[in-house]
């Protein structure tokens, strides 16, 4: 007798489909079939019990198709696709390597103070990320993991950018927040952690950002005692999950106010330090105005923020990511090079005022400010000489009225050295007398003498005296060309040295200078080569060239330039240009200023190349782009003194015209000067004079423009300037030559002469 039983075909197979079913399936490209044939063919096992009612729930694995149903098994209560395992294998680690990074792991974790930086991650991993619509990849949680192999680790990694003190922790964003890494080294070892993450965590449950921000605060205040540089990503696909009070306002605003402030909190406490990436990774529609909150927030008190919309797209999401990892390297690089060792400097410990809240006429609140007042609490006040060389006193900048002054705790903004609060000059009788101004101090933990901290301001002032010297050198060549030009003036901001008498401090100077607009403060160029603009006032002058409009004008036959008098700048600026051997022998190990050393500052340039033609290279316009001053002015520097200086990271404000002229002015302050030293010293002009280096990086990014064609500045390029640095060590190397008879020997030759490796002994 036959026993067969009749086979079911797999579209008679019973389903109740839901919409919310039905909604996850058109998500996750799952036709019906394939839940069909998950019942008939898949493997059962039991699920988590319903969260309301308890009752039994199943789930059913069938050719990468997990179906999760009631105790029925025709109810469809949700479905998704698991992904394949990881492809991509472990690279392969020799025991010396394990070794040597199991020993990273134990210097590192219990010295947060050897740390160069701590990047945190918090990523998605809620159900949402099963979505199969990324292309090229199984789904979305698959693109952000393949991408935080291969663009942020990996590529770090293989450009040998990454060191056993750059540290990493990973964070995943649940209903409760996972910590998947905590304080581990950037290390191939950590590579194949994250790999092994890759193939083994797959997306559930919901995605609330308040647990998961919560485990990255505490991360990242691990090193809040030390110098490092710090990196967060928050990374998702769309709205968090998060419950919320209820009350006045949509979910949406809560979640957002709810961001603000936890970025708020952190970012005041961090501020330059902490670079900020927030990441959305969903289609062209999805919500993201939490992350935009948060990156907007995190800008506010000074951090590096970012907020990138990647759409689905990989090449975007690894494009962010390695943003990140370059903005977290500067940030290391300048930390470190501050000290001029492996290992950062700690950086104090102070918070910071929002940016938003600095507006013209916004009320002061006393209780946040210091204040000293009266002859034993404002001791005086000094400035340098016009020699830049001994302190002389000085009257405030509000005159005789003023009795005392007062400092806001927190700060408002800090550059790679300095830190600034805000202060006002004080009357008797407690009234703010004059304008703003703002007072700086070191970024970084000292132990100063009164003697040592009035010697650290001294070389600030010494920089932006020279520095203001140049710019009027500069503004009489402009001038020369014409008014119709209206090319905005040069200033350097006049600053002195407030001496007050603290509780805790005891007496210690504080560097106080006029207060420009926060929210007009522009960067213009930096000492790493930055230029703004400079890519964009090309490409509108050739396309001015290219079209004739009407605004442009041909050159008269004789265009209005300006030579560089080298011999009259020399005698303006004192001689500034002395020889390296005699300012190393100077204790503060600054450049003199004396001009009796004889120099002329003269460049190797040959005369005639001064002598350049603009015509035809540049339409003239009737008024000169404001933007084309400063870079213009940094060149104009290294020629003025010979190549011997370079003022860059020009910033500040410019201001409207102050007069009848219509002249507006740059007012810039915290100048960078570079010395061009032919024996290769740098420093001599504070921490960041990073020497001819400097002045070869500015030239790598910069091309004349029409200024600088009118003041008839040669093009440079960088090797140009490293030129003094080869002839010293050619002239060193003939000196040795004539001294020892003969040049010493090359190490390959060396070896080839008789020098042998020991051999090992037979066994």
């Amino acid at each position: 007798m036959s026993t067969d039983v009749p086979i079911v075909p797999t579209s008679a197979v019973s389903l109740v489909s839901c919409a919310h079913g039905r909604q996850r399936r058109a998500e996750r490209g799952i036709e019906r079939r394939d839940l069909q044939a998950a019942i008939k063919y898949g493997a059962r096992r039991e699920a988590r019990p319903d969260a309301r009612t308890g009752k039994l729930r199943w789930k059913v694995q069938h050719e990468g198709v997990v179906y999760v149903t009631d105790a029925t098994l025709r109810r469809e209560i949700t479905s998704y696709r698991v992904g394949p395992p990881a492809l991509m294998p472990h690279v392969p680690l020799t025991v010396i390597e394990q070794l040597d990074l199991h020993a990273a792991r134990e210097r590192v974790r219990g010295a947060p103070s050897s740390w160069t930086s701590h990047t945190v991650l918090v990523v998605d991993g809620s159900a949402s990320m099963k979505q199969c619509d990324v292309p090229g990849a199984f789904n979305r949680s698959d693109a952000v993991w393949a991408a935080l192999v291969f663009d942020l680790l990996g590529e770090q990694l293989e450009r040998g950018l990454a060191a056993p003190t750059d540290i990493v922790s990973i964070v995943e964003i649940r209903e409760r927040a996972t910590t998947l890494c905590e304080r581990e080294p950037l290390t191939w070892g950590l590579l194949n952690q994250v790999l092994d993450l890759h193939g083994t965590r797959a997306p559930r449950s919901h995605g609330c950002y308040a647990p998961a921000l919560a485990e990255a605060e505490r991360l990242l205040l691990t090193t809040q005692g030390s110098g490092c540089a710090l990196g967060l990503l928050v990374l998702s696909d769309g709205r968090p999950s998060d419950h919320v009070p209820v009350g006045a306002g949509s979910i949406g605003d809560k979640h957002a106010q709810m961001v603000r402030e936890w970025t708020a909190n952190l970012a005041s406490q961090l501020g330059r330090r902490l670079s900020i990436a927030a990441v959305g990774f969903g289609p062209p529609h999805a919500d993201f105005d939490v992350l935009r909150a948060m990156a907007a927030e995190g800008a506010e008190f000074g951090a590096s923020s970012t907020f990138v919309h990647a759409c689905l797209s990989t090449a975007t999401l690894g494009t962010a990511l390695t943003t990140l990892s370059r903005s977290v390297s500067t940030t290391r690089a300048e930390l470190t090079a501050q000290c001029g060792s492996v290992c950062p400097r700690e950086v104090r410990a102070v918070r910071r005022e929002a940016r938003s809240g600095l507006a013209p006429g916004a009320e002061i609140d006393v209780k946040d400010w210091t204040v000293y007042a009266g002859a034993s609490s404002l001791i005086g006040c000094w400035r340098l000489d016009e020699g830049l060389r001994t302190w002389q006193a000085a009257e405030p900048f509000g005159g005789a009225r003023v009795a005392g002054v007062m400092v806001h705790e927190r700060i408002f903004g800090e550059g790679a050295e300095r830190m600034v609060h805000r202060f006002h000059e004080l009357a008797s009788d407690m009234a703010i007398v004059g304008a703003p101004l703002v007072a700086k101090e070191t970024r970084f933990v000292h132990s100063f003498t009164s003697k040592e901290h009035m010697d650290y301001h001294r070389v600030f002032l010494r920089t932006q005296g020279h520095a203001e010297r140049l710019a009027r050198r500069f503004n009489a060549a402009v001038a020369q060309l014409g008014a119709q030009l209206g090319a905005p003036r040069v200033e350097f901001l006049d600053a002195r040295i407030y001496v007050v008498r603290d509780v805790n401090l005891g007496e210690y100077g504080r560097l106080v200078e006029k207060q420009l607009d926060p929210l007009g403060y522009t960067k213009w160029n930096s000492n790493n080569g930055f230029v703004r603009g400079q890519a964009e006032t090309r490409a509108d002058s050739a396309a001015e060239v290219g079209s004739g409009s009407a605004d442009a004008r041909a050159l008269p036959a004789d265009p209005p330039c300006v030579n560089v008098d080298r011999a009259a700048a020399h005698g303006v600026l004192g001689a500034i240009a002395e020889s390296d051997e005699e300012a190393a022998e100077r204790s503060d190990g600054e450049v003199d200023d004396g001009s009796d050393d004889g120099s002329d500052g003269g460049s190797d340039v040959p005369t005639g190349a001064l002598e350049l033609s603009v015509r035809g290279l540049y339409v003239a316009r009737a008024r000169l782009q404001p933007e084309l001053v400063p870079p213009a002015f940094t060149h104009f520097s290294y020629e003025c003194t010979g190549g011997r200086m370079m003022v860059c990271d020009l910033q500040g404000t410019l201001t409207p015209p102050p007069s009848a002229d219509g002249t507006p002015t740059y007012e810039l302050t915290d100048p960078v000067i570079h010395f061009g030293s032919t024996s290769g010293r740098t420093g001599v002009y504070g921490r960041t004079d990073r020497g001819r280096l400097g002045m070869s990086r500015f030239f790598e990014t910069h091309t004349c423009n029409e200024l600088c064609c009118m003041l008839r500045l040669p093009p440079r390029d960088a090797a140009s300037t490293l030129e003094p640095l080869r002839r010293n060590a050619r002239d060193a190397r003939r000196r040795r030559a004539a001294k020892f008879g003969s040049a010493p020997r090359p190490l390959a030759n060396a070896l080839s002469g008789g020098i042998t490796r020991a051999q090992p002994d037979a066994a």
